[in-house]
């Protein structure tokens, strides 16, 4: 009986001592456990907070990007009307100014040409040669003589400055026409630089 009793009591101070350690590892576990659990709770909260905020950049990368796309179609709209119209709008100036010095010119030649023939007419008749020695007569031949000649320089000298006038306005004219195709080849030239830019920045928004 008493072999019982101290067989009894050696299992009851094992089982507890069983129970205690069981006990102790459970408690540690626990305590692991939870700093786990606060550990994941940080890594959670330091994760939404990089996502939200990756979020916000990818959000506005991609406003950037439709942005960019919007800014390179109008870029190549613009590349596909501006040198037809401006060219248009060249042509159309150049054509009404060349008009314009052709009337001036003909309309000069035409008075040329009236002024000029009353004195052809009485040089081929010999109408100097045949007009009275009559001094007031002869002064007025003389003056008359003398205002043709005056006419008929002041036309060639008109003449000659609208021909000089127009040489400059076609010289004036190609240096334009070189200009704006200079400055055309430019802005193709940078319009092709910022849509190359803008795609290199599309491109990378879309990594």
């Amino acid at each position: 009986m008493e072999a019982l009793l101290k067989e009894r009591d050696k299992m009851r101070r094992r089982f507890q001592a069983d129970k205690d350690s069981l006990m102790l590892q459970l408690e540690e576990e626990r305590r692991n456990t939870e700093t786990e659990i606060e550990r994941f709770d940080k890594r959670q909260i330091i994760t939404e907070g990089c996502w939200r905020k990756h979020c916000k950049v990818l959000e506005k990368m991609t406003k950037e990007a439709n942005d960019l796309k919007e800014t390179v179609d109008q870029l190549k709209q613009k590349a596909r009307t501006i040198d037809p119209e401006m060219t248009r709008l060249h042509l159309r100036h150049s054509k009404a100014r060349a008009a314009r010095s052709t009337e001036v010119i003909v309309v000069l030649l035409k008075k040329r040409v009236q002024i000029k023939r009353p004195l052809e007419l009485e040089q081929a008749n010999g109408i100097l040669d045949a007009v009275p020695r009559n001094t007031s007569n002869r002064r007025r031949k003389n003056s008359e003589l003398i205002k043709s000649k005056e006419r008929e320089v002041h036309s060639t000298e008109v003449t000659n400055a609208s021909v000089k006038e127009r040489k400059e306005m076609k010289k004036g004219q190609h240096e334009e026409k070189a200009k704006n195709v200079l400055k055309l080849e430019q802005e193709k030239n940078n319009m092709e630089k910022e849509k190359e830019i803008n795609q290199e920045r599309i491109d990378l928004c879309a990594l």
